[in-house]
């Protein structure tokens, strides 16, 4: 078993525990560096920050083969790029800046990334997860919205997940996670008495 978080103790830096032991990251030569996901191989995906003049910190997609290999930077946005999650095929997905807003993106070794559509009219896309399948969930604002909706993102397009079954009592407020079958869990609450519950959805075949 593999995980990779910031240590308390150790400003700027992050860690991996695997078979009881835990091994350092560290900061990599960056102000400090945030994993937020690592696949079966060991290979992480995250985000490293520079600090910039006037106190300001810049933040930049990265990979990593795993514990003991070099950040690699993903080819995004210098200043304003976030990962979120790496698939074990090595599918890399977060939030890259572009001309016209936030894109949702998704990334393979060796190539450039693929900006994502947004909901109409929005102005910001997020990539949170990606399965095994290439299935990728996340938000996305539009012109009528007043807070990103939860999202799955197909052929490039985003599609709101409310959209991929028929209207029930809940309301989907956010997306966490999607397993290899497709399924999707998040939070959302209740229509007719605004309780907020756990909810799997399992959609069907495009």
């Amino acid at each position: 078993m593999e995980v990779g978080l910031l240590h308390p103790q150790l400003p700027g830096g992050a860690w991996i525990f695997r078979d009881g032991t835990v091994r350092e990251i560290g900061s990599q030569g960056f102000l400090r560096i945030q994993p937020e996901a690592i696949d079966d191989a060991g290979q992480i995906a995250g985000t490293a920050f520079t600090a910039q003049p006037g106190g300001v910190e810049s933040t930049r997609a990265f990979v990593m083969e795993g514990a003991g290999a070099p950040v690699t930077l993903l080819p995004t946005s210098a200043v304003a790029s976030q990962a979120h999650d790496v698939s074990d095929r090595g599918v890399v997905v977060g939030q890259d800046h572009a001309a016209d807003g936030y894109r949702a993106f998704t990334w393979t070794r060796g190539g450039a990334p693929v900006h994502l559509e947004r909901l109409g009219g929005g102005s910001i896309a997020v990539a949170t997860d990606v399965n095994s399948q290439g299935t990728v969930i996340g938000r996305s604002d539009y012109a009528a919205c007043v807070a990103p909706l939860p999202v799955v993102f197909r052929g490039g397009s985003a599609i709101r997940v409310e959209d991929l079954f028929v209207p029930g009592d809940w309301v989907w407020e956010t997306v966490t996670d999607v397993n290899d079958r497709g399924q999707i869990v998040g939070f959302g609450k209740h229509r007719a008495t605004g309780v907020r519950g756990a909810l799997l959805l399992t959609p069907p075949a495009p």
